[in-house]
């Protein structure tokens, strides 16, 4: 297989070519990315590829679209993906010299203690999602059609779930997520 040299840092370079506002662009593109990664890991928002991680190109921010996979959908994927959020070399080639040992890690920290911080408001928000007919808690089309009872399963499917980002928010990463079972 071929590899590509990363080649992300060039994109900033050519699109702000005043110093200051490069380094603003690169700033807030590495502090976005870190914040998005937070979020998405607390929610399983799964499914970030390039045409879903996007860049701002006034500010240099990240901005994420397309949320259909999320709640851990992701790991109900024929390949699951069980790595929590995206994060590539050429993403990190953006981020500076240090890569993401820096602005990227403290953004990060710093996310994750807002989250936790805030746990009951976010797990509050959460809530109407239990009751919700347009989420799918199902984990495979198939298993949709299996089913028989299907709201008191769903709102069971949503409760493990609400209970997996409140284990997320107070640290605990479980691999075996319950609610995608094999």
């Amino acid at each position: 297989s071929k590899t590509y040299p990363p080649l992300f840092y060039w994109w900033f370079v050519q699109n702000f070519m005043d110093p200051h506002a490069w380094y603003v662009a690169r700033v807030n593109f590495t502090a976005s990315a870190a914040v998005w990664s937070a979020v998405g890991h607390v929610i399983g928002l799964g499914d970030r590829h390039s045409e879903n991680i996007l860049v701002d190109t006034i500010s240099g921010n990240c901005v994420h679209v397309d949320f259909d996979c999320i709640f851990d959908k992701g790991l109900a994927l024929p390949k699951p993906e069980v790595v929590p959020f995206r994060l590539t070399p050429n993403m990190m080639d953006a981020f500076g010299p240090i890569g993401a040992d820096g602005i990227y890690t403290g953004s990060l920290k710093s996310s994750m203690e807002t989250l936790r911080g805030n746990r009951d408001t976010l797990l509050s928000v959460l809530e109407p999602f239990l009751n919700d007919p347009i989420i799918d808690w199902k984990r495979h089309r198939s298993q949709q059609r299996q089913s028989s009872s299907k709201s008191g399963r769903e709102a069971s499917e949503a409760k493990k779930f609400i209970k997996v980002i409140d284990e997320r928010l107070r640290g605990i990463y479980n691999l075996r997520n319950p609610n995608f079972k094999k």
